[in-house]
């Protein structure tokens, strides 16, 4: 502003002179410019909320109710009480829980032992407290992640690697015809369901997270998670704030499950009712255990097989049925979601590396498959390549196989048998 508007503006603020002349129309039209941005726009710059008296005041009554809002710097903030709060990733977090073991639980099959290790990877980056990691895969599997694991800086990791029993479940899942059905097919896909008998020594607290995540902050917040009396875990909805305020679709059990069968009837569950997502939850093992949560989701698994309970998903669905009315709600920046779909890009880059405890690439697309997947520069920060190039990210695929790799597939560029495969991963194990 020129020299001669700013003593211009001085004597309209010493009221030693009348608004005439442009220099003081321009100084009018800037204060009224600044007001208007207080109190009006509906999105501004963080630093800006930070210092001004009364910001939250100024948005109205779904402020002060802590409506979530987004700044100019693309960040999800929300008023407690006349103060802003813009929830920022955990790092060293302590408390009485989380100072003890925490135990993880995750798996996956052979074929994506990628998403594992840089899932444990993540965790053992961002993680105070010491964890224990119970793992479920298949054979080939097993052998594949104790190789990775060893070969790398994860080689003390505290882990105890089962390999399922894919016959627990012979007869009792019935899978939908869907664009997922071979993820459905996939026994481990499954194993969640039977914790007590993966891990029967074991009753304290869990988390269990998908292979497809991977975690920002520190895990220790997510194992605190406060669990209501009479609730067994802790879910995550899609009508939390989060998604609500991108607009992310969500299913209502109305949609997944089938109402004109007579056992969801006498559910008498709503059918608005918003659906739980199973990739990640914490629970009370005692608790599970004493609500005979196994034989629950069996029941109901077995069921479907016989009658249509479900016209969409396979374990979720179940999930949702057992679990309904019985679980607390998980704080919606651990479990920020649907980055597997296109939607995914509604979340700012700047929530996804500020604000977000945990990642899930939940859909078709996973950061591996795909480099150019919304999110995958935040995965690999914590991909660790494979010492036997079995697997690799997609934008890293090395232009010539590893050895191990040429023993796998034969002369017409078949992959030999899961007995050959087995043999030769234990050569260089």
């Amino acid at each position: 502003m020129p020299r001669a508007c700013i003593s211009s503006a001085k004597r309209i603020l010493t009221g030693n002179s009348s608004l005439l002349g442009s220099c003081q129309l321009m100084f009018v039209l800037l204060l009224l410019l600044l007001l208007w941005q207080m109190f009006f726009v509906s999105t501004f710059d963080i630093s800006t909320i930070l210092w001004t008296p009364g910001a939250c005041y100024r948005r109205g009554r779904s402020a002060r109710d802590g409506k979530m809002f987004l700044t100019n710097d693309q960040l999800l903030c929300y008023c407690n009480n006349t103060q802003v709060y813009c929830p920022k990733i955990t790092r060293g977090y302590s408390s009485d829980i989380s100072n003890e073991v925490i135990h993880v639980l995750t798996g996956a099959s052979h074929d994506r032992i990628i998403g594992l290790v840089a899932l444990i990877n993540s965790i053992q980056e961002n993680t105070r407290a010491a964890v224990k990691y119970h793992i479920v895969t298949d054979e080939e599997g097993a052998v594949h992640l104790e190789k990775w694991l060893a070969g790398t800086e994860l080689r003390s990791v505290d882990r105890d690697i089962v390999v399922f029993n894919a016959s627990w479940i012979e007869g009792k899942v019935k899978v939908p015809d869907s664009a997922r059905k071979q993820e459905f097919l996939d026994p481990i896909t499954y194993a969640r369901f039977f914790i007590p008998r993966l891990f029967p020594d074991y009753n304290g607290r869990l988390i269990y997270l998908d292979d497809d995540c991977i975690v920002q902050g520190d895990i220790g917040e997510l194992y605190d998670t406060p669990i209501a009396d009479g609730h067994v875990g802790a879910f995550s909805t899609m009508c939390q704030e989060i998604a609500r305020h991108f607009h992310m679709h969500w299913d209502s059990y109305g949609f997944v499950l089938n109402y004109s069968n007579r056992h969801i009837r006498q559910l008498d569950i709503p059918t608005d009712s918003c659906t739980v997502n199973s990739g990640l939850f914490v629970i009370d093992v005692a608790k599970w255990k004493a609500k005979k949560i196994t034989d629950q989701l069996l029941y109901w698994s077995a069921l479907n097989t016989r009658e249509t309970i479900y016209r969409r998903g396979a374990d979720q669905s179940v999930f949702m049925v057992v679990f309904h009315g019985r679980y607390s709600l998980i704080d919606p920046f651990w479990h920020v979601r649907r980055l597997g779909y296109n939607e995914g890009r509604h979340y700012p880059e700047a929530l996804l590396e500020k604000q977000a405890q945990l990642l899930h690439w939940n859909g078709h697309d996973k950061p591996w498959k795909n480099p150019r997947q919304y999110g995958a520069k935040l995965w690999m920060k914590y991909y660790i390549p494979d010492p036997l190039g079995l697997q690799t990210p997609s934008e890293l695929n090395a232009r010539q196989p590893s050895k191990v790799l040429k023993q796998l597939v034969d002369i017409n560029g078949h992959v030999r048998t899961k007995k050959k495969k087995l043999q030769l991963l234990r050569r260089y194990t």
